[in-house]
């Protein structure tokens, strides 16, 4: 089984656990960016922010942090040096 397969079906097992569910979506853009479907990266990273809007403390500031880490070498990747600064 392809792993975004997999973190798919995880998600879904995790329905009210939104920092969970950022983290898997943070892995789906990872799994993205590493095969070079940095467009899949970009909206599963922004997927994921959004998914933490509204969330405060330790735990969702650590998974906001690598999905930024993440945007911002996928934007480094196409090119984008300056979008990927201002991450």
């Amino acid at each position: 089984s392809h792993p975004v397969d997999a973190f798919s079906r995880a998600r879904r097992l995790l329905p009210g656990d939104r920092i969970r569910g950022a983290r898997l979506m943070h892995r789906t853009a990872w799994v993205h960016e590493r095969v070079g479907h940095t467009a899949a990266a970009i909206r599963w990273g922004n997927r994921g922010l959004r998914t933490l809007d509204g969330l405060h403390g330790r735990a969702a500031a650590r998974e906001r942090a690598g999905i930024t880490t993440t945007l911002a070498a996928v934007r480094r990747q196409q090119g984008r040096a300056a979008d990927a600064e201002r991450l």
